[in-house]
């Protein structure tokens, strides 16, 4: 679970205030068999109530409907994926 305890602090220390997106490009196995996907959305669950973020899901096609008011209004957004944790581990 490194790469997702360095997303959950890479989160915590800069982007407090900024939504964050989970994004499906994310949904590789790295965690023990479970998707990383499933593994940061569980955590950042988990944190919410010390964060001051919306936590914006786009798992399906549909989702991505159902939330593109929300991306398209947000001046700034963090996306909660393989690639933050790329950056979080450098």
């Amino acid at each position: 679970m490194r790469g997702v305890d360095a997303i959950e602090n890479e989160i915590k220390l800069r982007y407090q205030e900024q939504p964050i997106l989970i994004f499906a490009d994310s949904y590789e196995t790295n965690n023990g068999g479970k998707p990383d996907y499933d593994c940061i959305r569980e955590r950042l669950l988990a944190i919410k109530t010390s964060l001051d973020s919306e936590i914006i899901e786009i798992k399906t096609e549909n989702n991505i409907a159902e939330n593109i008011y929300k991306i398209g209004k947000l001046g700034s957004i963090t996306l909660a994926t393989r690639k933050l944790l790329d950056v979080a581990l450098m």
